[in-house]
């Protein structure tokens, strides 16, 4: 062996990268003198037990290259024209390395990786290395310190098998990453450093949630908790907020709802659904946070965010439904880096109150902040101030209170820039509940990343709502929300939207209820005179009944609206009932069914005429009648008419508009070997009047899996999407459609322990319209085989061919997107390879690669080449 390792050791001189290869073969050296038969490491009289395997692989070869030498070297990063000498090993540890300490590791270097295609970034040494690793201390270190750590290095996109040309958008490259963690902990101190993404809390105004690597300490004890954390922030923060500054409208389906950048820091999302008022859609009524692999999957290089279920656009009441993201994205040409220094101390003022000060800061090394219309130079700083305290004012009474101070560079020069909220809860009165809030954010504050603050500046908004229980079965409940312009003088708009309601709430029996609420509302936006000055009186009964499992619910809501004279207007009013009636269906443990009908009409109270109709249908059912079988439909439909009748019409009129959401599901296992995973979405907004579709999307997910036998696996996966749109999607411009479709098949059959076949294929089909068309396919075959001729020798081969037809997509600067030349081509690799078993987990292998580009659509193209590669392999498991 030590003859074979210099033999190697003697071909170096002739590659490049030297000092790399030199660390590498010391390395591997050091190691082929491991003992070879150790699997288990136990000393037991410092608690050892650590189980561990791994390999060592040496890997020499010399290609003859025929046509363009750079092109082979980019697109195919095994080998180099003429010679290369290549290393890689892996080690994987689990178990106590000492005792006290556990470890569970798995480590890689592969030099191969360093000629990996790049295009964003440049090569590197870390480019040959990838890791993962974890370490805890279940006990504390001396009875004193517990450590956990974590850290990551993966590109996890370099061994892909699909195409990878960034020239077609079928296949984005993303970042090597490194994500590191550290957490030291005893009983009043804690220490983290890696990637981390703090949250100070305080209401939110000093709120400052960010994905950055970097550095926090933490010290407490009984009275006292103080902490700060600096870092890099990793990305660029957005909020998805289109023209409304909500969010992305949820339409009926789990998606797919597309982000507006694309690739998305791993991890950086938060994800909420909200609603808003059907009224006012910047006030927010609920925000439910949602969590991912359990509510969601993401697509962090398409920037694609995917629910596991579908998501209503409006609730029972008639409130929209939005889902708000919150991530950070890659901006590889930014030329700058942000960082965050913050702080947090928090003091405890007795036994019933505590008191906290908040500080976050984004500092900028190149000033990219542009300042505002007024000529503001270029903030190189960002910073929040902030204060809290919260205290337990008498038995079961709450109160928090927080201020902050926002500073864009000028501390100091500026006012206006800073926002206090209060919020009180009280049961300490038998029979009442209060609940009381109080927020004001200024005209120049400016929210460090949080999601909730969006569109709220230049508010203020007070709450105060009760609740009174008369009797067991009776509850009064009153309040008022006033929301008003913090500061009009600084945009020459005063704007009050002030809502008083009262209710009643009365359980005749158990199961039944019956409610009463009844509202008065006024809105005011006085930016020019009259621009807007509504009121609405909305008076609403509802009853509810339940059935066990199984609920009904109707409801009628009577609103008059009147919106008064307007600058060169005439004023109007409006009459509008509303009915709904909803029943969520569960007679049996196999079937979780629902339906909603709802219905509404416009009626002007002037003419005494009806002018317009909205009906809605919502169906869905989930059925488990056996633990194999999950069945799940759901659906969502909405019609507009125009009318003009006299009194209220519930019916006829002019189709205006369509909104129609479907979505199936299924979860099949009809025999133990085999799965079957279904979902279909689909959406469609369609104006009836021009007879035009605006919106249409379709998505369609199935996948298969079949054991035949232990030995025999069988997998499937099919996916289509169909996106048309007359708003902007896609790359850069205003495509109308694009449609994608991909099917993959694969077979793994092991024959005894001798012989191992394997064979795949991948069909991807990406379709665009700019009104032309582009297509691009990508057929890919795959088969390989595995065959133990004596239990020392072994042959294998593998043959994978790819070719590419496409249309590449010119979207550079201009007012259309445009369809490039076409470019058809082909790629073929087939390796044939004997191994040798020389001694105990030793193996030596001589091999054969026989490779060919070729660029079919131009005739003798500079890019064709045609390689022959032989290698020689000396491999270590251990």
């Amino acid at each position: 062996m030590r003859s074979a390792v210099r033999a190697l050791w003697d071909t170096v001189g002739n590659f490049e990268h030297l000092g790399v290869t030199v660390l590498c073969v010391c390395l591997l050296s050091g190691l082929l003198a491991f003992d070879a038969s150790a699997a288990t490491w136990q000393r037991p009289s410092t608690g050892t037990d650590l189980w561990y395997s791994g390999f060592l692989h040496a890997e020499a070869s010399y290609t003859d290259v025929t046509g363009s030498v750079y092109d082979f070297e980019e697109g195919y990063f095994h080998g180099k024209e003429d010679g290369s000498l290549d290393l890689k090993g892996a080690f994987h540890a689990n178990g106590f390395l000492r005792e006290g300490l556990k470890v569970n590791s798995s480590f890689l270097f592969d030099t191969r990786y360093r000629r990996y295609p790049q295009r964003y970034w440049d090569r590197r040494f870390w480019d040959t290395f990838r890791m993962k690793i974890v370490m805890d201390t279940p006990r504390p270190i001396n009875d004193r310190w517990k450590f956990h750590a974590r850290a990551v290095y993966d590109r996890e996109d370099s061994w892909r098998s699909e195409y990878p040309d960034a020239r077609l958008l079928m296949e984005p490259i993303d970042h090597a990453r490194l994500e590191v963690f550290a957490h030291l902990e005893s009983k009043h101190w804690t220490f983290e450093g890696g990637d981390l993404k703090p949250d100070f809390g305080g209401r939110g105004f000093v709120l400052y949630q960010r994905d950055l690597l970097g550095l926090k300490a933490n010290g407490h004890n009984d009275f006292v908790d103080a902490e700060l954390t600096g870092g890099r922030v990793k990305g660029t923060s957005f909020l998805q907020t289109p023209d409304d500054s909500l969010g992305v409208r949820a339409d009926g389906t789990a998606g797919p709802y597309r982000l507006a950048h694309a690739p998305i820091v791993r991890g950086s999302e938060v994800v909420a659904i909200e609603v808003r008022d059907r009224f006012d859609q910047t006030i927010l009524l609920r925000r439910t946070t949602q969590r991912r692999n359990v509510d969601y999957t993401v697509d962090y290089l398409r920037g694609v965010v995917t629910f596991m279920e579908p998501v209503l656009s409006e609730t029972f009441e008639g409130h929209p439904v939005y889902i708000s993201v919150q991530y950070s994205f890659d901006e590889r040409d930014a030329g700058y880096y942000r960082y965050l220094a913050a702080s947090r101390t928090h003091v405890q003022l007795g036994e019933s109150a505590r008191a906290g000060v908040l500080y976050a800061g984004v500092y900028d090394d190149a000033g990219s902040w542009r300042g505002d219309e007024t000529g503001r130079p270029p903030a190189q700083r960002r910073a929040a101030y902030g204060g809290t305290f919260e205290a337990d004012l008498f038995d079961r009474t709450r109160i928090e209170a927080a201020a902050a101070l926002s500073d864009s560079g000028r501390l100091g020069e500026e006012d206006k820039n800073g926002a206090v909220g209060i919020h009180l809860e009280s049961r300490s009165i038998d029979r009442l509940a209060l609940i009381g809030d109080y927020q004001r954010i200024e005209h120049n504050f400016e929210p460090l990343d949080n999601r909730s603050l969006v569109g709220q500046t230049n508010r203020q908004q007070t709450k105060l709502q009760g609740v009174y229980q008369v009797a067991d079965n009776i509850e009064l409940e009153g309040g008022g929300r006033r929301t008003k312009s913090a500061n009009p003088e600084f945009d020459d708009q005063a704007y009050t939207d002030q809502s008083t309601f009262a209710g009643l709430r009365f359980r005749p029996y158990q199961l039944t209820e019956l409610a009463y609420h009844h509202e008065w509302r006024t809105a005011v936006d006085e930016k020019e005179v009259h621009q807007k000055d509504e009121y609405r009186e909305t008076s609403t009964l509802e009853a509810q009944q339940r059935f066990s499992e199984s609920r009904l619910r109707l409801g009628a809501e009577r609103e008059h609206f009147t919106n008064h004279v307007m600058a060169d207007s005439t004023g109007s009013q409006l009459a509008t009932w509303r009915l709904r009636g909803a029943l969520d269906y569960r007679p049996w443990t196999w079937l979780d069914a629902r339906a909603a009908l709802k219905t509404e009409v416009a009626h002007d109270r002037d003419t005494e005429r009806s002018t317009a109709r909205k009906d809605r249908a919502e169906l869905g059912a989930t059925f488990s009648f056996h633990p194999r079988y999950s069945l799940r439909g759901d659906l969502e439909k909405e019609s507009r008419f125009s009318l003009d009748d006299k009194g209220y019409k519930f019916s006829g009129g002019d189709k205006t508009r369509g909104i129609s959401a479907y979505s199936l599901g299924a979860d099949l296992r009809p025999w133990e070997p085999v799965q079957l995973l279904f979902g279909y979405d689909q959406e469609e907004t369609r104006d009836e009047i021009n007879d035009v579709t605006e919106r249409e999307s379709e998505l369609l997910r199935a996948e298969g899996y079949y054991f035949a036998t232990p030995d025999l696996e069988f997998h499937s996966a099919f996916t289509r999407e169909d996106l048309r749109d007359l708003r902007k999607i896609g790359i850069d411009q205003g495509l109308l459609r694009r449609y994608e479709r991909r099917f993959e098949l694969d077979v793994t059959y092991n024959y005894h322990v001798r012989l191992s076949f394997f064979s795949g294929y991948m069909l991807k089909l990406r379709r665009i319209f700019d009104p032309g068309r582009s297509d691009t396919d990508v057929h890919q075959y795959r088969v390989g085989i595995n065959y133990h001729i004596t239990p020392r020798w072994e042959l294998m081969g593998r043959v994978r061919y790819t070719t590419l037809d496409g249309e590449p997509i010119d979207a550079a600067s201009g007012s259309s997107v445009t369809v490039s030349e076409a470019l058809e081509n082909h790629r073929w690799i087939a390796t044939g390879e004997i191994a040798w078993d020389l001694a105990h987990m030793w193996r030596i292998a001589l091999g054969y690669e026989s490779l060919e580009y070729a660029v079919d659509s131009v005739t003798d193209s500079p890019d064709d080449y045609d390689a022959n590669r032989f290698y020689l392999k000396l491999m270590q498991k251990f």
